[in-house]
């Protein structure tokens, strides 16, 4: 089985795939692992991806798409769940193709639908431990002066928290991921499957589970 989660940073799609990996005993497909492998097997591809990262650039899509398709037998007879990827339509177009190459096909398209105010409110309430790393929200934990999972009372911001830096990761995301809304409810219709993402995270997940249960 493969599932893909879609949604803003920040819409809960991350909590979800986490919850799902658990019950299902999904595989996470995650390109910065394969990434990482190719860089620890001192891989041709290995050594593209480290020229682009020390010069401070991204992974180009060509050597991305070839890491996956040298690596996609691995996830052939597991059940995935796709969290991150794909990010742009470049990306969806060749995951598609590899899918149905092996007679494949996503089975499950969540979008999770949570308004750009939503994301921003939740996102910017977030602080966590230095010590553990623990993460908060201002809005639940307004009045905790020490970490509940240490003794800890140093919190920080992350940098990719902070409102400006937010406000470009919802640019980029409405410019080169959402785009994959429509794509996928257009050519999946009966495998796509819109969530509203602003209620409790167990109520979200409950509804992802049964209609996995009862497809």
């Amino acid at each position: 089985m493969f599932i893909m989660m879609l949604g803003m940073p920040g819409s809960g799609k991350g909590t979800q795939s986490n919850l799902l990996k658990e019950k299902l005993n999904f595989y996470n497909f995650s390109m910065g692992d394969f990434i990482r492998k190719e860089i620890s097997d001192k891989s041709e591809l290995g050594s593209k991806c480290v020229d682009a990262t020390s010069k401070g650039e991204l992974v180009s899509d060509d050597i991305i798409f070839s890491i996956i398709e040298k690596n996609f037998s691995f996830l052939l007879d597991k059940n995935v769940i796709f969290d991150g990827f794909p990010r742009n339509k470049a990306q969806a177009n060749f995951i598609d193709s590899l899918l149905n190459k092996y007679n494949k096909k996503f089975d499950y398209v969540f979008y999770i639908n949570i308004s750009e105010e939503a994301v921003i409110n939740r996102i910017t309430s977030r602080y966590s431990c230095k010590k553990c790393k623990a993460v908060f929200n201002k809005t639940i934990d307004k009045d905790l002066s020490v970490c509940k999972n240490c003794d800890s009372n140093d919190f920080e911001t992350r940098d990719d928290d902070k409102y400006d830096v937010i406000i470009n990761r919802l640019k980029e995301y409405k410019k080169e991921t959402h785009p994959l809304v429509d794509h996928y409810s257009s050519i999946l219709k009966n495998s796509f499957y819109n969530i509203e993402g602003e209620r409790d995270s167990q109520l979200i997940y409950n509804d992802l589970l049964e209609i996995i249960n009862n497809k």
